[in-house]
């Protein structure tokens, strides 16, 4: 009996993408520029407006974005034009993120048993030609804010993937390290999902039982076991 195949949709950063590289590129330039903000700091105050702003600003290629964090970074922080003088350093530091060790495996494996990968991300498209050259042809199609007209969390993210992908016809399972921007807009609208619980963070019992795993490393196992 064949197994089924089933459309994965995947998050790209912090999933797929290992984000620490920017925590620390904030960190050196705090540093070369003698601030006394940290590292941690510094990434606080970035995720703090990377949130606020997508809720408040049009859809706008990630990078510009970046450009709108970095100002207000330099606003609450005190730190002058560090930040926005620092710019394109950050914006290079997201073109050479790279995928963490179980990602290539994971995915070949799962390309090679059937199944259909695609991505859901709320970077940019220029940003997104620097991350497919690692990940090579292994997506079918990327998802991006310029797609949906909107950033993730939004619900209408999601409905676009799932009218696009037919999923009222195809078997789905969604992948994500993200727990507000993905688990729980897939628990709203009964996605299928499984959590990529990269940070061993507990999640309190009203959030329901939820499935997880640590990393990719036995995601294909995970996914054979669902299509026998």
């Amino acid at each position: 009996m064949r197994s089924k195949k089933l459309t994965i949709t995947f998050d790209c950063y912090g999933t797929l993408l290992n984000m620490q590289p920017i925590q620390d590129k904030l960190g050196e330039i705090s540093r070369a520029a003698k601030l006394t903000t940290t590292a941690e700091q510094a990434q606080t105050c970035f995720n703090s407006y990377e949130d606020r702003l997508m809720y408040i600003e049009k859809v706008i290629p990630y990078q510009d974005l970046l450009a709108q964090i970095v100002r207000f970074m330099d606003l609450e922080l005190g730190s002058g034009h560090v930040f926005q003088n620092n710019l394109p350093t950050i914006v290079q530091a997201y073109r050479d993120l790279e995928p963490y060790p179980d990602v290539l495996p994971a995915l070949r494996q799962l390309k090679r048993a059937g199944h259909q990968l695609y991505l859901m991300s709320n970077s940019s498209e220029m940003l997104m030609s620097a991350h497919l050259e690692k990940f090579g042809d292994l997506f079918t199609h990327i998802f991006l804010p310029e797609e949906t007209g909107c950033y993730k969390p939004d619900r209408q993210f999601f409905t676009t993937v799932s009218k696009t992908l037919d999923f009222a016809n195809h078997d789905h399972y969604h992948l994500a390290n993200g727990f507000w921007w993905d688990v729980l807009p897939c628990q709203e609208l009964n996605w299928p999902y499984l959590w990529i619980n990269r940070h061993e963070w507990q999640a309190a019992s009203s959030f329901g039982d939820i499935p997880q795993l640590p990393d990719l490393k036995t995601a294909p196992e995970f996914i054979a076991n669902l299509t026998k």
